[in-house]
């Protein structure tokens, strides 16, 4: 429950050069030394550094493409995560983290669709000079404060975080146990997050997902298990992601965590409303959005989970403004490969009224159907392969488009 920035969806376009991941190491040490000269002293401090490189080729159908001819095309991205643990400064934690980004390779282009991406893994935004930049995705600051706990209550521990930077929302809001990791689960980006948020664009967030903003959260665990959790987090929109300095024209989420427990098997109900006073409409004319979602996943057995996604746009008018997702993976255990899955995802996001009265209903209507299946072979410690694919029904909501359908190959390495 005290998550680091880790991860990002998506790709982004920043002002910064190649030089900068010597830059952002060395201001990241920089100020860890000084956190860790501070008193009173508590328990030692760490530096943890991980990689990652993922490496997606897919094949797409003409009717699936958006030049009308089949595409084979191919991305690369890596990514580096340093996080430092400072000292602790009396009952305060604190950990200094980073998040670099490079790769090339934006994958096939898709026809016009209410999903955004069948690649969500893809790095390359299409400009040659933006997609040859290493970028700091994340860069911040993460806070844990215990609280007070009564006596009466034993095995209760309750703690505030407090986390500021440039940050990836998905990291603290709409998290799910099995469909939200494009480098190893599912591919389709409205299987990967809320699709009104992500595909959608309601977060704001830069072209790769990131924005500067701030989050707050209150947590109670029992035995070290989760119970509740309350989050609100504000994040920058725009051009440039930055806060504003006035919560109207930011991208505002409230989240209420619960942590039920299914016939002694874990899982996670996550409800949560948002609005972004800088959105944009489909037509691109600016206009407040709001809406509300839920993520929701169970273990079902030790192998198998099973997770769902809802979503529904309260104001501001979007191609699609209701969203439903279902997922499920199973461990292969039970085929003796228990580090190997196989997932199955499908998505239905309903074309909105104002997008039908827009286009006419034979270019949109009714609902876009995305299904999906993969399977993760684990070579290794380091090494995941598999095979992927992808078909959308009724792309756009239109009756009459061919169904698009991607067949692709997936390879991640973990250092």
């Amino acid at each position: 429950m005290f998550p680091l920035p880790r991860r990002g969806v998506r790709s982004p376009e920043t002002r910064t050069g190649g030089s900068l991941k010597h830059m952002a190491a060395g201001m990241l040490l920089a100020h860890a030394a000084a956190f860790a000269n501070a008193e009173p002293a508590g328990e030692p401090q760490g530096m943890s550094v991980e990689a990652s490189l993922i490496s997606v080729v897919q094949r797409l159908n003409a009717a699936g493409s958006a030049d009308g001819r089949a595409q084979t095309h191919s991305s690369l991205r890596g990514d580096i995560d340093l996080s430092w643990h400072a000292r602790a400064l009396g009952p305060v934690e604190t950990t200094l983290f980073g998040h670099l980004r490079f790769g090339r390779g934006a994958g096939v282009g898709l026809r016009p669709s209410h999903t955004s991406s069948v690649n969500s893994s893809a790095f390359g935004t299409g400009d040659a000079d933006q997609d040859r930049r290493v970028i700091l995705a994340q860069a911040g600051v993460a806070l844990k404060l215990p609280m007070p706990v009564a006596a009466a209550d034993p095995g209760t521990s309750r703690w505030l975080e407090l986390t500021f930077g440039k940050l990836d929302p998905f990291v603290f809001f709409d998290q799910n146990a099995i469909a939200d990791d494009e480098t190893t689960r599912f591919l389709n980006n409205a299987l990967v997050h809320n699709p009104l948020l992500d595909s959608g664009g309601d977060t704001g967030a830069d072209i790769h997902g990131f924005s500067q903003g701030a989050r707050a959260a209150w947590v109670d665990t029992r035995d070290g298990q989760p119970r509740l959790g309350v989050s609100i987090g504000v994040f920058g929109t725009g051009d440039d992601t930055r806060l504003s300095g006035s919560p109207s024209n930011d991208f505002v989420i409230a989240q209420l965590d619960a942590a039920p427990q299914l016939a002694g098997r874990s899982g996670t109900v996550r409800l949560y409303a948002w609005r972004n006073g800088r959105a944009a409409d489909f037509d691109g004319t600016p206009a407040p959005h709001s809406g509300w979602g839920a993520s929701l996943d169970q273990q079902l057995s030790e192998h198998w989970t099973v997770s769902a996604r809802l979503g529904r746009q309260r104001s501001g008018q979007m191609r699609f403004d209701r969203a439903l997702t279902l997922a499920t993976e199973v461990a292969g255990a039970g085929w003796a490969r228990p580090n190997d899955a196989v997932g199955v995802g499908v998505a239905l996001l309903r074309t909105s009224a104002a997008y039908r009265a827009h286009a006419g209903a034979d270019a949109a209507s009714g609902s876009e159907r995305i299904g999906e299946l993969y399977y993760r072979f684990t070579l290794n410690q380091h090494l995941e392969l598999g095979p992927d694919l992808q078909v959308i029904r009724r792309p756009g909501g239109a009756a009459s488009a061919g169904s698009v359908k991607a067949l692709g190959l997936r390879l991640k390495l973990t250092l």
